[in-house]
């Protein structure tokens, strides 16, 4: 099997770099609009809003259940919970972006200066397809690392955080439908926002464009990292490591976050429905 996806991978990489694919457009230097501060405050709101709001609110309801009811909290508040610190989230992001003027964010979504500015959809297609180049290289390098993990520590049958977080739903109709929306369209979307939008921008101010790629894929990837799977954490760091390369290219390439989200969504769905309808 890796021996298939290595074979494919190399194959459309060689398509891919023969038609010019991975050439990033040139564009003139630029001074870039985001700085630490709106770095700082983007993931103080994310990280404020999923560890801390979340998190005390839900104990909150939990708190107030036992007081009150007989029956213990139903699971599907989590998800109503889940789904108010989303909208909460994407809240307080317009919002900031309101105090650093109308163009501000505007510019990290799409910026329509470059001249190699495409249609938002084209920018989506490009993402899509940019996940048939990347999906069996991810797919590799992760099948590689679960080996050497296995060869070295005897690690194995490990399950991904959002792996265990999606089959918990299976039983609870508005709790899948909330994860659904979740991993399949609000994670895509703050993801990509967070740390192609703003911190890769950021990171161009002192590097390259290639450093900054490079730079924001460690972050994300680190981003990741789950205690709960121990050294498993090592595959799923790498080859997220990868994807997230291919994340900020199309970034880059398309001088759009729209397409970076296409690219993003399409990988999470072909995941979702891996786990939904060809459970291991």
């Amino acid at each position: 099997m890796i021996f298939l996806f290595g074979l494919l991978g190399v194959v459309l990489l060689w398509m891919a770099q023969s038609k010019g694919y991975f050439i990033l457009p040139h564009t003139e230097k630029k001074s870039p609009i985001v700085n630490f501060k709106t770095v700082l405050i983007v993931f103080a709101i994310y990280l404020g809003m999923t560890m801390l709001v979340a998190p005390i609110l839900i104990h909150f309801i939990k708190s107030t259940y036992a007081l009150f009811s007989l029956v213990p909290m139903p699971v599907a508040v989590l998800g109503w919970v889940q789904l108010f610190t989303l909208v909460a989230i994407f809240l307080l992001f317009y919002l900031y972006s309101k105090t650093e003027g109308p163009a501000f964010f505007k510019k990290i979504w799409k910026d329509r200066s470059v001249p190699h500015s495409k249609p938002i959809i084209i920018d989506v297609l490009m993402g899509i397809m940019t996940w048939f180049i990347s999906f069996p290289l991810v797919i590799v390098i992760g099948q590689l690392a679960d080996l050497l993990l296995f060869y070295f520590f005897g690690f194995e049958n490990y399950e991904q955080v959002a792996v265990r977080y999606l089959k918990t739903t299976l039983n609870s109709p508005p709790m899948l439908v909330i994860a659904l929306f979740t991993i399949l369209l609000a994670a895509p979307v703050i993801e990509e926002f967070l740390f192609r939008g703003c911190l890769q921008t950021f990171f161009k101010r002192y590097f390259s464009p290639r450093g900054a790629i490079l730079l924001s894929a460690f972050c994300f990837s680190i981003f990741h990292f789950a205690p709960s799977q121990g050294i498993g954490n090592i595959s799923l760091v790498a080859s997220l490591f990868v994807f997230a390369l291919f994340l900020g290219f199309i970034y880059e390439r398309q001088a759009s976050l729209f397409a970076s989200i296409g690219l993003h969504i399409m990988f999470n769905t072909v995941s979702t429905c891996r786990v939904l309808f060809f459970p291991e």
